[in-house]
């Protein structure tokens, strides 16, 4: 089975990449069957998106570009100039 994966990587201060993993949790939960979203952040905030699907990749590049976009709310309203650590 074919698998595809979308992996972003922020470089954020530990308190504001928490703010982003807080916010998108509710997200992350009752993915369409065959998609996920994975959340690490060990060294850098790092997300993983999986379709083990390809008649789902629409639906996952929406979901990337939905959380995408949270980030950059969550950046523009919490963040400051000094948000990478």
């Amino acid at each position: 089975m074919q698998q595809i994966r979308v992996i972003i990587r922020l470089a954020l201060k530990k308190e504001l990449a928490d703010a982003i993993i807080k916010a998108l949790m509710p997200d992350n939960i009752d993915f369409p069957e065959g998609l996920s979203m994975d959340i690490d952040n060990d060294e850098k905030l790092k997300i993983i998106f999986t379709c083990d699907d390809p008649d789902k990749m629409s639906s996952m590049i929406n979901i990337t570009d939905e959380v995408l976009e949270h980030i950059s709310i969550i950046l523009n309203t919490i963040g400051d100039t000094d948000a990478r650590s």
